[in-house]
């Protein structure tokens, strides 16, 4: 998808779902939730 390598990588590593579970294992990946108003779901 076009997204850069926040992580060094090791080898020539090309599967980008081992480059994001590696991302995601190392707590690199900046990602924040930011909610304008408390809305509460009442699921059924």
């Amino acid at each position: 998808m076009g997204a850069p390598v926040l992580i060094k990588l090791a080898d020539e590593t090309i599967d980008p779902v081992r480059i994001a579970t590696d991302e995601f294992a190392k707590g690199v990946i900046p990602i924040s939730v930011n909610r304008r108003n408390k809305v509460r779901f009442k699921w059924e």
